[in-house]
């Protein structure tokens, strides 16, 4: 039986907007996630929630190093209480519309298979932003470190699931999840010393760089790919966070 949370990761903000298709029963599953302590936040949806900065096991370099989300999933990971009882975890952010049917058609069809993968967008290698030889080291590090084949011809075949949000089951989630607590500095090493030339064309924030390796690690996963019925209402999202100069800059 699929037993499956939602955590809404958001920074500033989270309006009942995203819920008002939602019956109470559905209300349950989802869950706020808030980063950055030192932000005000505009909150008037009521659900359970999770503050980053209280967690037992929480370490704000992540967030100062510009994460962001994918902090997430590293502090999911680490406080294991939080997540053990499930089976599948979905990750989504702040602007996120669910549609009526949305959860009961993605629990239906974790039921039915549990090893598929749910996404929001699926984006083909162009915007991944990287040339040739970066793309290619990009999938023999990930190779090495997650000891998995991160195949780039699927990628190019598939495309990348972007913008983090993703509905997976557990393993996947916190087997990414120990790849960057076990990587993440030679992760941001590859920035800081542009392995590979990959700062010379594009400013690479960490938190692209990660996205990217959680869009293309998601798709190498051998599983069932399902488009889910949740809606990124690009309108209403902004990236008044990504204003901060690049941590890898500084």
């Amino acid at each position: 039986m699929t037993k499956l949370n939602f955590y809404i990761v958001s920074y500033n903000k989270l309006y009942n907007r995203i819920s008002q298709n939602l019956d109470d029963e559905s209300l349950k599953l989802l869950k706020a996630y808030y980063v950055r302590k030192s932000i005000p936040k505009e909150i008037t949806l009521d659900i359970d929630h999770i503050n980053e900065w209280d967690l037992p096991w929480n370490e704000y370099s992540f967030q100062k190093k510009q994460y962001y989300e994918y902090a997430t999933i590293i502090h999911l990971t680490k406080n294991i209480d939080l997540i053990k009882d499930l089976t599948h975890i979905g990750l989504l952010h702040y602007d996120v519309i669910f549609q009526n049917n949305s959860i009961d058609e993605i629990i239906s069809g974790l039921n039915y298979n549990a090893n598929q993968i749910f996404y929001q967008c699926l984006r083909g290698p162009n915007d991944l932003y990287f040339n040739t030889n970066e793309f290619l080291g990009i999938c023999n590090f990930m190779s090495q470190k997650l000891n998995m084949i991160i195949n780039p011809r699927l990628i190019i075949e598939k495309g990348w699931i972007s913008e983090a949000m993703s509905v997976v089951p557990i393993d996947v989630f916190t087997r990414f999840g120990n790849f960057l607590i076990d990587n993440h500095q030679e992760i941001e090493d590859i920035l800081i010393s542009n392995r590979w030339g990959i700062m010379n064309s594009v400013n690479h924030r960490i938190c692209g760089i990660v996205e990217r390796m959680w869009g293309m690690y998601l798709v190498n996963c051998g599983m069932e790919l399902n488009k889910m019925n949740i809606v990124h209402d690009w309108d209403y999202y902004n990236h008044h966070h990504l204003q901060d100069q690049n941590w890898i800059n500084k």
